[in-house]
């Protein structure tokens, strides 16, 4: 069944190179490439969605960060570490409207959801009452992303959500793989390859 369906991967690859595509091929990081740059925002201009969740590949897996406690807004009491660690992830469901959330955990602070929406290289905290809720992220390197504050003049950080969030999160565990295609979704690829191949001649 392997070998089947590296025959209709092939013929996909075949087809875009009749096109043309393979002297266009994004030249993307090593972890993979979706067409979306860095900043998450496609050409287009709209909404990134890089993955099938609706969150951008390059806030995918899971994030850790080790903090120093003092540095955080309204520290829960539990939290007696001096540095403690974070992880952090990014979910397609549990927010409003089944929406996007994060995933905040630590092992003496327990956990904490919060729902956002997803715009360009923008997380926005929804529901938050505060003037501390929009931050950008760019990608430092392949495993290695930056959050930070675009209301730094507003009092921010001001919530315990913010002021763990602003800071270089490290890539621990990448997401799942996209499953290979079965033979006839790689032959309705194919096809349509092609049909989008004569359209352009």
């Amino acid at each position: 069944m392997r070998r089947i369906a590296g025959l209709a991967a092939a013929a996909v690859t075949l087809a875009f190179a009749a096109c043309g595509g393979a002297d266009s091929q994004d030249k993307g990081s090593a972890r993979g490439s979706t067409g979306t740059p860095a900043s998450g925002m496609p050409a287009s201009g709209t909404p990134a969605s890089g993955s099938q969740s609706g969150i951008p590949d390059l806030l995918a897996g899971t994030w850790q960060a080790t903090i120093d406690s003092s540095r955080l807004v309204d520290a829960p009491a539990d939290l007696t570490q001096a540095r403690s660690v974070w992880r952090l992830k990014f979910l397609g469901t549990g927010g409003e409207n089944n929406g996007p959330s994060l995933f905040l955990s630590n092992e003496q602070a327990g956990e904490i959801a919060h729902s956002i929406s997803l715009w360009g290289d923008e997380i926005t905290l929804q529901s938050a009452n505060t003037l501390c809720k929009r931050f950008a992220y760019v990608e430092l390197d392949m495993e290695n992303v930056q959050i930070r504050s675009t209301e730094q003049g507003d009092g921010c950080p001001s919530t315990l959500i913010s002021s763990v969030l602003q800071r270089p999160w490290r890539l621990v565990e990448s997401a799942p793989p996209r499953s290979e295609p079965t033979t006839a979704e790689g032959s309705l690829a194919s096809k349509e390859a092609f049909v989008d191949c004569a359209r352009q001649r």
